[in-house]
């Protein structure tokens, strides 16, 4: 939930599991506009490996491995 606060510069307040779920399908392509339904599964799991490299690169700069 951090890394998609931080990614999308959302406030402090909390969000939803419907919110994290819309925030990863955007990672994925979806655009989230009004009309849209639910994301798919294809946009979700396309978001999901995005993440998972967010996670990945977090995972890194703990541990300084990398830089910057």
């Amino acid at each position: 939930v951090k890394i998609v606060k931080a990614y999308y510069r959302l406030p402090k307040k909390k969000i939803t599991i419907d919110q994290f779920l819309r925030y990863i399908a955007q990672m994925g392509g979806f655009l989230n506009r009004k009309g849209d339904g639910n994301p798919g599964w294809q946009s979700i799991w396309e978001g999901w490996k995005f993440f998972l490299g967010l996670k990945e690169g977090v995972r890194l700069q703990k541990e300084g491995l990398i830089c910057g």
